[in-house]
């Protein structure tokens, strides 16, 4: 899992600008084994403004009347899914989605295991308000892996490595 804090999210909206003082947004990316130098991407979910995810599969891209998803590879660059921040209509707030544009940059990963004590304790017993939970902590981690669907349409490979699947 992938997580960014943002001290005050704002964007733009039919009624002005909406925001509030401190957001969370996270993605969770579902690999084959993560004991593998170079795993593979089975899936990224993101996050969206109402707790839950969003979840895109590696497989055949998903079709509508007039037009097909992307295949799943141009999500992903060499190892890394290409990921926007996001802002919706009226109410929809802000959210991360994969995306096929290929500018930006890379961010450093910083593991929980490689934070101090001293930022641990701090995240652990923040309390941002029930729609700025700490994604990642203890209280929270196993939570959100459950909260991305799970559906019929999964691989027996990707069920396997998923909770719940």
């Amino acid at each position: 899992m992938y997580s960014w804090y943002f001290p005050k999210d704002m964007h733009y909206s039919m009624i002005g600008i909406r925001g509030r003082r401190h957001d969370w947004v996270s993605t969770v990316v579902w690999l084959d084994n993560p004991a593998l130098e170079k795993p593979k991407i089975l899936a990224v979910s993101t996050s969206t403004t109402n707790g839950e995810y969003d979840i895109v599969k590696d497989g055949p891209p998903a079709c509508g009347r007039w037009s097909c998803d992307p295949p799943f590879t141009v999500y992903i660059n060499g190892t890394s899914p290409m990921l926007k921040y996001r802002t919706g209509g009226a109410s929809a707030g802000t959210s991360l989605a994969l995306t096929t544009e290929r500018f930006g940059e890379f961010q450093d990963l910083v593991m929980w295991e490689q934070l101090t004590e001293e930022a641990r304790g701090p995240l652990s017993e923040a309390d941002f308000g029930e729609k700025a939970k700490v994604p990642f902590i203890d209280a929270n981690f196993n939570s959100n892996l459950e909260a991305v669907p799970v559906n019929a349409t999964h691989s027996s490979t990707f069920a396997s490595h998923f909770p719940g699947g």
